[in-house]
Order: C-alpha cells, then structure tokens, then sequence
C-alpha cells in the first residue's frame, strides 16, 4: 500500500483491500496486455536453455511487486514445473481480469 495513498495524495485504486497508485494501476494493466502474448513455456522457473525466453516468469514477479493477488502454485501435492507453467499463465490471465473489472468500476478509486 502506498504511502501517498494513505495519505489521501493520489488517485487510488480499492483493489482486494489493499489501495493501488494509479500509475502502479496503468503498469499493471500494461503487464496484463503483455502476458496474452507470452508462450507458455516463459512462466518456468527453470529453463535449461541458453537464451530461454522467461519473460512470462519476470512479468508475473513484476505483476506480484506492484499488487496484483495471483497463486504461483495450486494448492496441494507439489506439481512439476510444466504443469506451474500452465497453472501461472491461467492463474495470471484469471488475476487480471479481475483486477481489470475492478479497475473498471468507478466506485472503486479513491483520489
């Protein structure tokens, strides 16, 4: 939560209990759009190949620092790392639907 939200400084956004910057609120939509783009083998962690495309990986811990709520990993028995691929780009593209319908709804910001 920032600190310029708090303070009633900035135009923020009510998302899941906690309060989003708009510029942190424009990033993560951004981010958003870019992840429809992304193969899903770029959401593993591990990529045994020199030149791996992880952008999917980068922007989901990107996406996680500026807020948006998403599970890394289903709940239960650990799961091999295709299936967290999978899993992570799903789980992102359900996460930021609803952040964007949330973002959407003018009763959800504060300025």
């Amino acid at each position: 939560m920032s600190l310029s939200c708090i303070l009633g400084l900035a135009t923020c956004l009510n998302y899941l209990g906690a309060k989003i910057p708009e510029e942190d609120v424009f990033a993560i939509r951004v981010y958003c759009e870019e992840l429809k783009s992304y193969p899903t083998y770029s959401f593993l962690l591990h990529i045994r190949v020199d030149g791996a495309d992880r952008r999917g990986y980068m922007n989901a811990d990107e996406l996680e620092s500026l807020g948006l709520e998403f599970r890394w990993k289903p709940d239960g028995q650990p799961a091999p790392e295709s299936y967290l691929a999978t899993f992570r780009k799903k789980e992102l593209t359900r996460a930021c639907a609803e952040f964007n319908r949330i973002a959407d709804s003018p009763g959800n910001w504060d300025s």
